[in-house]
């Protein structure tokens, strides 16, 4: 099951699949905004599409995030284990209790892992940045 917000509603209903995730192909590539959803979705297998489940057939989630940048436009950043722990120290830096809509984030590709077997690729690695909704996105990365 997913949560989305209006936004992300309205741009399904009016011909598209929601605000385009943040890809962070590059590395120095910074995703950055004002929260304008919070919301989960159940993780689907890369190469099946099909929802994923923990061994005991409980659902694997992940938070989805939409922010709007500075030239207006929506993305939506897949929080994945590391980059969910960037985001939680971010938010724990920053003294908030969570993430809130109107408070801007910034998550930036540092880096990638080691891969953990051949023909694989590494882990990406993130930093993220969190400051409530009195802060300007200009202050963050």
């Amino acid at each position: 099951m997913t949560n989305t917000s209006h936004d992300a509603a309205n741009a399904l209903l009016n011909g598209g699949g929601g605000p385009s995730a943040f890809k962070f192909t590059t590395h120095g590539e910074v995703a950055k905004g004002a929260i304008t959803d919070l919301g989960t979705q159940q993780v689907r297998d890369f190469k099946t599409g099909q929802p994923r489940t923990y061994d005991d057939g409980n659902p694997i989630m992940q938070i989805v995030i939409t922010l709007r940048q500075d030239d207006g436009e929506l993305g939506r950043l897949f929080v994945k284990p590391a980059m969910k722990i960037a985001i939680a120290e971010a938010v724990r830096a920053s003294g908030a209790d969570g993430l809130t809509v109107g408070s801007t984030l910034a998550v930036q590709y540092t880096g990638d892992e080691a891969p953990t077997a051949p023909g694989l690729s590494g882990k990406k690695l993130f930093k993220a940045e969190y400051k409530p909704a009195s802060i300007s996105a200009d202050q963050l990365i």
